[in-house]
């Protein structure tokens, strides 16, 4: 399976460490993978980062984020731009 690098957490205790870890796959026809630019991390991340917010299900490993900027990898045939996803996502399916 493909691999990314990511800021990870794999305890609450610890700070996010950057490792590879494998790239979730698109589970609907609507969903598709991007190349992350950017990525927001504001007091909302950094709860969820440390299991703290209301919504943390626990799981662990996870990646913390909850919106980013990206573009969807070149295409034969096929132009594209900056996509910007403002948006929830489960952080435990990564």
């Amino acid at each position: 399976m493909a691999r990314m690098n990511a800021a990870v957490v794999t305890s609450f205790g610890q700070p996010p460490h950057y490792q590879p870890f494998e790239v979730p796959q698109p589970n609907a026809a609507d969903e598709f993978i991007v190349d992350v630019l950017a990525v927001g991390l504001h007091p909302r991340v950094r709860s969820g980062a440390a299991g703290a917010h209301y919504t943390s299900s626990g799981t662990l490993p996870m990646i913390p984020g909850i919106d980013a900027v990206g573009q969807r990898p070149p295409r034969p045939g096929v132009r594209t731009g900056p996509v910007s996803w403002l948006g929830w996502a489960p952080s435990t399916r990564g």
